[in-house]
This record gives structure tokens, C-alpha cells and sequence, in this order.
């Protein structure tokens, strides 16, 4: 009889642990979302996983809590756990692979290897996997290891946040660690393609195409960079670059005059801008400018103006 109660009680037992569990998720999503304390969240979602639960928000915003804290060592554990309970075999598959990136943050490459191929041997085309072990082989110096895998990543996915992860990966090595100019300036437009607001790639684009003589290109991306720029700050500092751009890259300097002007009329208190004018009147030798950015200068620190 007793044995019978206790199996009857068993649906109540679930859905009281599952309530429990949820409750623990929402708390954690509060904490985390709402009033940012991730501390307090981790808390609270570490208490729903020692309850043994399913629940795969629990895993996720816990993983992503540890990723934010750089905490790899905690990921990688709680991949663990997730694998003992997880019978998806596509979650399977995400769980090893992110675990492989942990160890691959840890220094565990040669695991984070093994893991890897153990995970392509059973799906040679998935695009996270090959992304991952491209990571991998490049902690390595496997440089080739890595530009082929990431190929590969972002030729087996439609997923353009995953494509432009390889793609992204793949501008930076030719770019840091191959000195490919050509290749790197490729890379990193198809890029600025997917993802025209990539100011990072914008920057490194107008750099590497300045440093090869490509002037015209330098300006035209610049010029986009100044047209994208969300405050007055990126906005001050993307014209005056461009007008570098024209003084020393294409040798245009009434563009580079206009522009100049055009800066001083936005920010007319600017001491940056004032500098960009006293620098730029002195490389073209003109005093009547010089002697105009000086007295503007004197009227901004308040000081006598100069004699005529």
C-alpha cells in the first residue's frame, strides 16, 4: 500500500520539481535581464541544475553567464552535467562543441582537438564544429589548418551571423597573422558586405588599403565610416581622418581645404579640430591659415590676440 502511494505521488512530485525549477529560471532571468545582477543569477540557476533538472534555459543562460565572466572552466563542467541528461543528438553536438571552445580558452587545445574530430566524424559539415577547430588550429599556429576549416565553416552554413563569424576570422588572419594585404582587404569587405556597420572592419579596411596606395578606396570607405558614425565624437574624428586621407593618400587638398572648413564650422571650440588645421596649414607651408588657427587658438585659452 505504501509503495502504491508513493507511486501515485510521483506526477505531483514531477510537476512540483518542475514548477520549482521554473521558478528558479524566471528568478535567474530577472536578476540577469532586469536588474543586473548576474551574481544573484548564477545563484539561483545553479540551484535548478543541482535539482537535476531538464531544463535547457536553465543550461543556456548559465552557460552564457559563465561565458561572460570568462569563467571556461564553469562551462565546461556544466557541459558535463548537460550531457548526462541531454538525449537530443543536435544538442549533444552543441554542448561538445561549445565545451571545446572552453578548453580551447583554458589551453587545452590538444583536447579541445580531440573533441573536435570526434564531433566532425560524425558531421563533417557542421559549420560550428569546423569554426571551432579552425580556433583551435589557430591557437596551434596552424595557420593553414585554420583558414581551411573556417573556408569550410563558412561554406556550410546560410546563417549570415555564422558566415560573417568566418568570415571576420578569416580577414584577421590573413590581416595579423599572414600579412596578406590583398586577401585581408577581400576579407574584410565581404564582411562590411553582410555587416555594412562593422566599424572595426571599416577601420582596418581604410588602413590597409591606404597603406597599399589604394587612396580612392581609403576615402570611399572613410567616407561611408563618417557617414555611419552614431555621435558628434565619431563623427569629429572620421572627417579629420578623412581629410588626412585626402592631404597624403589621393593629394587632393581643396578636398582636404573644404573638409577642413567644414569641421571647423561644426566644432568651432574644438581643440582637436584646431589642431588638425595648425598640422595641416604647416605641411602646406600656407601662413595666412596658421596665422588664422592661432588666433582662434588665443581666443579659446582667452589670451591676447596677436598684433597685426
Amino acid at each position: 500500500a505504501e509503495a502504491c502511494a508513493f507511486r501515485d505521488a510521483l506526477p505531483d512530485f514531477a510537476k512540483v520539481k518542475a514548477q520549482r525549477v521554473e521558478s528558479w529560471y524566471l528568478a535567474g532571468l530577472i536578476w540577469n535581464d532586469l536588474l543586473h545582477d548576474p551574481g544573484r543569477a548564477e545563484r539561483a540557476l545553479i540551484k535548478a541544475v543541482n535539482d537535476g533538472c531538464e531544463h535547457a534555459g536553465v543550461y543556456g543562460l548559465l552557460s552564457r553567464l559563465y561565458l561572460a565572466a570568462d569563467d571556461f572552466a564553469g562551462v565546461y563542467e556544466l557541459g558535463n552535467k548537460r550531457l548526462e541528461l541531454a538525449s537530443d543528438a543536435r544538442e549533444v553536438i552543441e554542448i561538445k562543441v561549445t565545451q571545446s571552445e572552453a578548453l580551447s580558452a583554458l589551453g587545452r587545445g590538444a583536447e579541445a582537438r580531440t573533441l573536435l574530430d570526434a564531433v566532425l566524424a560524425e558531421q563533417p559539415n557542421h559549420p560550428g564544429a569546423l569554426h571551432a577547430l579552425g580556433k583551435v588550429l589557430h591557437q596551434l599556429k596552424d595557420y593553414f589548418g585554420a583558414e581551411q576549416n573556417w573556408l569550410a565553416a563558412f561554406e556550410h552554413t546560410s546563417d549570415n551571423t555564422l558566415r560573417l563569424r568566418a568570415l571576420r576570422a578569416l580577414a584577421r588572419l590573413y590581416d595579423r597573422d599572414l600579412s596578406d594585404g590583398p586577401r585581408a582587404l577581400t576579407y574584410y569587405q565581404r564582411v562590411v558586405e553582410l555587416d555594412p556597420h562593422d566599424r572595426v572592419s571599416l577601420r582596418r579596411l581604410v588602413k590597409i588599403a591606404s597603406g597599399s596606395g589604394d587612396a580612392p578606396l581609403a576615402v570611399r570607405i572613410q567616407s561611408e565610416r563618417f557617414e555611419q558614425a552614431k555621435n558628434d565624437e565619431e563623427r569629429r574624428r572620421a572627417l579629420l581622418e578623412l581629410v588626412e586621407l585626402h592631404e597624403k593618400g589621393t593629394g587632393d587638398h581643396a578636398a582636404a581645404r573644404t573638409l577642413l572648413e567644414q569641421a571647423r564650422r561644426t566644432w568651432p571650440d574644438d581643440a582637436g579640430v584646431l589642431s588638425a588645421e595648425v598640422g595641416y596649414y604647416r605641411r602646406a607651408g600656407t601662413n595666412a591659415g596658421l596665422e588664422e588657427a592661432a588666433r582662434r587658438a588665443l581666443h579659446l585659452v582667452d589670451l591676447p590676440p596677436l598684433a597685426d
